[in-house]
């Protein structure tokens, strides 16, 4: 089963529990009109000790997963070209430091969901910090040069920073048993 299947199963799932869970807890068992006898003794506690079990609810998972899986590409694919392009502009002077990492963040998080294994998003990270660094560089280069601010070479060292860290965790996670 794909990790995206599995995000949504265990999605549902938790949704469920938490439905079944709330109905569950809300219904009273009387014994008479008006409330007469009240509550059965110990059914709150029956009901904590012994919650229903959402695996007990039958879930048909939708198989759209490739459907899935193209769109999330194609999510890549638009915030590559945009990126790129916003890299161009930023060098030329036309926008700002932020809106170019702000879509290479956007590209970040998109390559991670849209990678399929552990492997697939190591690789796609080190892609990625490569990319960073280079903005890094650029930045600190127009800041040197007078052309850019000191915050603009500090936004894209962080930026650099956090595409190191998320590296660094999903090589971790190839290692985890």
């Amino acid at each position: 089963m794909r990790r995206v299947s599995q995000i949504a199963l265990a999605s549902f799932v938790s949704f469920a529990a938490v439905l079944f869970g709330a109905c569950s807890s809300q219904s009273s068992v009387t014994s008479g009109p008006a409330g007469e006898g009240a509550d059965l003794p110990g059914a709150a506690e029956e009901a904590a000790i012994d919650p229903p079990v959402a695996a007990e609810v039958p879930v048909a998972v939708p198989d759209d997963s490739q459907q899935l899986q193209e769109l999330l590409k194609r999510r890549v694919q638009h915030l590559s070209r945009g990126s790129k392009m916003l890299e161009n502009q930023y060098e030329g002077g036309i926008v700002p430091m932020e809106r170019l990492l702000e879509a290479r963040e956007k590209l970040t998080e998109a390559e991670i969901e849209a990678a399929e294994t552990p492997e697939a998003r190591v690789a796609a990270l080190e892609k990625l910090l490569v990319l960073a660094k280079q903005d890094a560089d650029v930045a600190k280069t127009k800041f040197e040069s007078g052309t850019a601010s000191s915050v603009d070479m500090e936004l894209a060292l962080a930026a650099a920073t956090t595409v190191e860290i998320k590296l660094l965790l999903a090589k971790r996670e190839l290692k985890a048993p």
